[in-house]
């Protein structure tokens, strides 16, 4: 196994390419892995990376014409696959979108209260508690139903075509307000049947 060490690509902007998800098609990691797959076949290998560094860990360490070939790759990879002002504008606002979901339903349910009603949840299933149960579960429903329009806002942001499109999309929780059937841990402790 050996390690090859490179400086990540730039940003037009100057910031630092953000990881890519490895399983998107348009991930620069996944182009730089079809890249080394191309020049050196057979060679087995992981992409790494931290702040300014890229790493490439193989399976085996490169003869002195793999190391060139990849360095080569590397170089003309990192000079033809900038990342453009609508995927870093994308980048931003979905996770603006994931902060803001997360935010809005911890505000009705803490993490720490949605592992008590998990595990309320569970005893009364076992016990045969159905209208515990059944109250608990109206706040997994209403938790789903806000993770839905989640995925409807960051559809909504993968469709825009520039970035006033992408920045005009803006949640708005305030119809799950009305909603919420205000599940507490006391009131679910209070059910005995």
């Amino acid at each position: 196994m050996a390690e090859y060490t490179y400086a990540r690509a730039k940003n037009a902007d100057g910031s630092w390419n953000a990881p890519r998800n490895p399983l998107h098609s348009s991930g620069h990691d996944v182009k730089l892995s079809d890249e080394i797959s191309t020049a050196i076949p057979g060679l087995g290998f992981n992409i790494r990376t931290a702040g300014t560094v890229l790493k490439i860990v193989t399976d085996r360490d490169l003869t002195t014409g793999e190391e060139t070939t990849l360095d080569t790759t590397v170089a003309d990879h990192k000079s033809v696959t900038p990342v453009t002002s609508i995927e870093l504008c994308r980048e931003k606002k979905m996770k603006r979108l994931k902060e803001d979901t997360r935010g809005y339903i911890e505000s009705h349910y803490s993490p720490p209260d949605q592992r008590t009603l998990m595990h309320m949840d569970f005893v009364a299933r076992n016990n045969g508690l159905t209208n515990r149960e059944a109250l608990i579960e109206s706040a997994w429903t209403w938790i789903d139903s806000v993770i839905t329009y989640f995925y409807t806002l960051r559809d909504a942001v993968e469709a825009a075509l520039d970035e006033a499109s992408v920045n005009a999309v803006m949640p708005d929780f305030t119809p799950y307000n009305g909603t919420d059937p205000l599940v507490t841990i006391e009131g679910a402790r209070a059910i005995l049947d």
